[in-house]
């Protein structure tokens, strides 16, 4: 539920308090990670198998990124600094609190096969009429862009290479669940999605 609700509703879909946004995907890391943190067991490693290298790395270069901005541009750049925390930093450590063995990774790349058949039929159905019903819930152009005569579908997503970014990422991930057959339907499916939305 946590990435259908992270893919699935757009950015548009924002509080707006003391000239912050707080997206729907902030509002949903921040309560889930709230959760996480006060139902965190007794015993084990808060982060799946321990604080690691790459975990150093990555918030290395978030708080970097974040102290940069902030130099370059001053004072208006740290609600933006801020936000950028949030979901970087934020979606990070969710992630690696949640998602603990294999079983999990699996579960997780069987999701974003879901996201890529919902997404490759909004955007199917968007190339067909030119117009993107992910738009009623606000935040995404209504009309579909077209460049050089082509209908660039975006489905779901801010923009038609934000879509054709997931699917193509995706796909790695389902030829890597075929290994497991439990999940093979989906990863045909998931397959064949991403490839469309590509």
């Amino acid at each position: 539920p946590l990435l259908l609700g992270l893919l699935l509703i757009p950015t548009g879909q924002n509080l707006y308090v003391f000239s912050a946004h707080f997206f729907t995907s902030r509002i949903i890391v921040l309560a889930i990670l709230a959760r996480t943190i006060s139902s965190r067991p007794q015993s084990g490693p808060f982060l799946a198998w321990g604080f690691c290298l790459m975990d150093g790395l990555f918030l290395t270069w978030a708080l970097d990124r974040a102290i940069c901005s902030i130099l370059l541009d001053g004072t208006p750049a740290v609600i933006n600094a801020c936000g950028f925390l949030i979901d970087s930093v934020g979606g990070f450590l969710l992630f690696r609190t949640l998602i603990r063995d294999a079983k999990d990774v699996q579960r997780a790349v069987c999701v974003l096969a879901i996201v890529s058949i919902a997404g490759t039929a909004v955007m199917l159905n968007e190339l067909r009429t030119g117009h993107d019903i992910v738009a009623l819930l606000g935040g995404i152009a209504q009309d579909t862009e077209i460049r050089n005569g082509r209908t660039r579908a975006q489905g779901f997503f801010q923009h038609a290479i934000l879509a054709g970014t997931f699917g193509a990422t995706s796909f790695p991930l389902f030829l890597w669940l075929w290994t497991t057959k439990k999940w093979r339907s989906w990863v045909i499916a998931g397959s064949v999605s991403s490839l469309l939305m590509v």
